[in-house]
C-alpha cells in the first residue's frame, strides 16, 4: 500500500501547516505593500512605474469575484499548491518508476510545508514571479526530458509570464539558453525556438510599455535600487543566510551524511537544468547583494528549483526534511501569532507611527474627508486607497523611488494656488509642506491613541512645487541615460515641461 507519510506525527504536522496558512489569510492586517498590488491592479496597463504588469493582471482577474482581502491572498495560497503539485509532477517526469514515487511525494510535501513557501501568502509580485516562473521552469524540464515541443510551447507562455511579472526571470531564462545551446545536438532547436515563440512576444509588452514611459521599469530595477549602496560583506552575508534558512541548514546537513552517493542528480538532464537556470539568478543577486541589501523574497524563484535535488537523497532524510520544514513554518507562525498579539511593542517610533493605519483603518477612513487629498508617503496612499474603497488618494512631496505610480494620476499644475487636504502622521510634518503653500492649518483627527493631523493647505505654489521636488523626481527616475534608445515618450516629464 502507497503511504506517503511514516506517522501521525507527520500529517498533523501538515495539517497544521494548512491550518496556519489559512489562519493567516484572515489574521494579517493589510500591509503597505500589498496594498500597493492591489491598487496597481485597479489602473490596469501595459506596465506600472516599477515592475511589469502581470501581478496587477492577476489581482484584477481575482477582483472580478472579489475584492476582500482574503479573497485576494488565496492565489498565494494556490501558488504554493501548485509549485508543490508541480515539483512532484516533474519528478515522476524525470523518474517516471514506481518504486520512487513515495520519495518524489515526499520532496514535494517538504517544500510545500517550509518557511519559503509560508512567503507565498500574499499576492505580490515575487509570489508571482514564482509561479509562473517555477511552472515555465517545469515545462520547459518537461519538454527536454521528453523531447516535447507542446509542452516547450506551454513552457514559452509561462516563461513570458514571468518576466512580465518580475525581470528576475531573465536570468533563468537566460541560462535555459544556454543548456539549450550547449545540448543541441542531443534535444535540437525545435525546442528551444518554439519556447522562445512565447517569451519573447509577451517580454515585447512591457519593452514597449517602457519605451513609451520614459524607460521607468529599467531604471527603477537596475539604477535606482542600487543607487547609493555601498560595498561591503555585511550584506552579500546576509544573502547567504537567507538561502540557508530557505533550503533548511538540515538539509545541508543530510547531504553532508549522505556523502557523494547522492550527487549524480547533478549530472542528469534535470540536475544539469537546475544549475543552469539557478545559478546565474543566484550569481547576479550575490552581486547585486556587494552594494545593496537584499530583501528575503528576491531568492524565492531559484529554492524550488534547488528542491528539485532533494530526489536524490533517501526516503528517511527527506521525512526528516520534511519535519524540520513543517517545524520551522509553525515556529515563525508562532512568533506571527505573538507579534500580532501586541505589534506595537516591538516597533520602532516611526513604525508605531504607522501602526492605527493597519489596526484602525475603518475607524480612519471616517474620519477622512470627503474627496480628493493627499498623504506623504505611497504606503498609507496605497492602504488609505485600498481600504477606504477607492478613495481619492495621491502623494505629496515625495523625492522617493516608492510611490512614483501615482505621477501618473495627478496634475499639480491644476492645483496651481488651490486648497490641498494632506493628512499627516505626525503635528511636526507640518514643516515639510509650508514651502509650498501660502498657509497651513492643521486639525487633529479624533481616534483614540492616534496622533494623526489633516493639515488644509492653501495657495499651492505650483512653480516652487516643481522647482524642489518635480525637477529632482524627473531627474532621478524619468531621465533615461544617453546610451539608452530615446523613449518615444515621457508623460511624465512631458506634463511640467521637464
Amino acid at each position: 500500500m502507497f503511504r506517503p507519510l511514516d506517522s501521525a506525527f507527520d500529517s498533523f504536522l501538515v495539517a497544521a501547516f494548512i491550518g496556519l496558512k489559512v489562519w493567516l489569510l484572515f489574521a494579517l492586517p493589510l500591509t503597505g505593500d500589498e496594498a500597493y498590488w492591489i491598487w496597481w491592479s485597479q489602473h490596469l496597463g501595459l506596465g506600472h512605474y516599477d515592475h511589469p504588469p502581470m501581478v496587477g493582471w492577476v489581482l484584477a482577474l481575482l477582483q472580478l469575484h472579489s475584492d476582500e482581502l482574503w479573497w485576494l491572498r488565496i492565489a498565494g495560497l494556490l501558488t504554493s499548491v501548485l509549485i508543490s503539485w508541480s515539483i512532484y509532477i516533474l519528478l515522476c517526469v524525470a523518474e517516471p518508476s514506481l518504486v520512487f514515487r513515495r520519495r518524489h511525494l515526499l520532496v514535494a510535501l517538504g517544500f510545500f510545508v517550509s518557511p519559503v513557501s509560508l512567503m507565498f501568502l500574499m499576492t505580490a509580485n515575487d509570489t508571482v514571479l514564482a509561479l509562473f516562473g517555477f511552472l515555465g521552469f517545469a515545462a520547459y524540464a518537461a519538454a527536454v526530458i521528453r523531447r516535447s515541443v507542446f509542452w516547450a510551447l506551454i513552457a514559452g507562455l509561462l516563461l513570458g509570464a514571468a518576466v512580465l511579472s518580475k525581470y528576475f526571470a531573465v536570468f533563468p531564462i537566460l541560462g535555459l539558453a544556454v543548456f539549450s545551446l550547449w545540448q543541441v545536438g542531443r534535444i535540437g532547436w525545435a525546442i528551444p525556438l518554439v519556447t522562445a515563440m512565447g517569451v519573447l512576444p509577451l517580454s515585447a509588452i512591457n519593452l514597449y510599455y517602457n519605451y513609451t514611459h520614459c524607460w521607468n521599469n529599467i531604471l527603477f530595477n537596475f539604477f535606482s535600487r542600487t543607487r547609493g549602496g555601498e560595498w561591503g560583506l555585511e550584506n552579500p552575508a546576509i544573502f547567504l543566510a537567507i538561502l540557508l534558512i530557505f533550503i533548511g541548514p538540515w538539509s545541508i546537513w543530510h547531504w553532508v551524511r549522505c556523502g557523494g552517493r547522492y550527487t549524480g542528480i547533478l549530472r542528469t538532464e534535470l540536475g544539469l537544468l537546475v544549475k543552469f537556470a539557478s545559478v546565474p539568478l543566484l550569481g547576479i543577486l550575490f552581486l547585486v547583494s556587494l552594494r545593496y541589501p537584499l530583501s528575503l523574497q528576491w531568492p524565492v524563484l531559484a529554492i524550488p528549483m534547488l528542491w528539485l535535488l532533494f530526489r536524490a537523497l533517501p526516503e528517511a532524510a527527506l521525512t526528516s526534511i520534511l519535519r524540520w520544514s513543517a517545524m520551522s513554518s509553525l515556529a515563525v507562525g508562532a512568533a506571527i501569532a505573538i507579534f500580532l498579539n501586541d505589534p506595537g511593542r516591538w516597533l520602532s517610533e516611526p513604525d508605531r507611527r504607522a501602526l492605527p493605519l493597519h489596526t484602525q483603518t475603518q475607524s480612519l477612513c471616517e474620519k477622512l474627508p470627503e474627496g480628493e487629498f493627499f498623504t506623504l508617503g505611497y504606503s498609507s496612499q496605497s492602504i488609505l486607497s485600498v481600504s477606504c474603497r477607492n478613495r481619492d488618494v495621491h502623494v505629496f512631496a515625495s523625492r522617493s523611488k516608492f510611490g512614483r505610480e501615482d505621477d501618473f494620476h495627478v496634475d499639480f499644475r491644476a492645483l496651481n494656488g488651490k486648497e490641498m487636504q494632506i493628512l499627516l502622521l505626525q503635528e511636526s510634518d507640518r514643516a515639510a509642506l509650508e514651502p509650498f503653500f501660502e498657509s497651513v492649518v492643521t486639525t487633529p483627527i479624533d481616534l483614540p491613541r492616534v496622533g494623526y493631523v489633516m493639515a488644509t493647505a492653501s495657495g499651492f505654489r505650483y512653480e516652487v512645487y516643481r522647482e524642489q521636488v518635480l525637477k529632482a523626481v524627473v531627474k532621478d527616475f524619468y531621465d533615461a541615460p544617453y546610451w539608452f534608445p530615446q523613449p518615444g515618450a515621457c508623460p511624465v516629464r512631458e506634463r511640467y515641461g521637464l
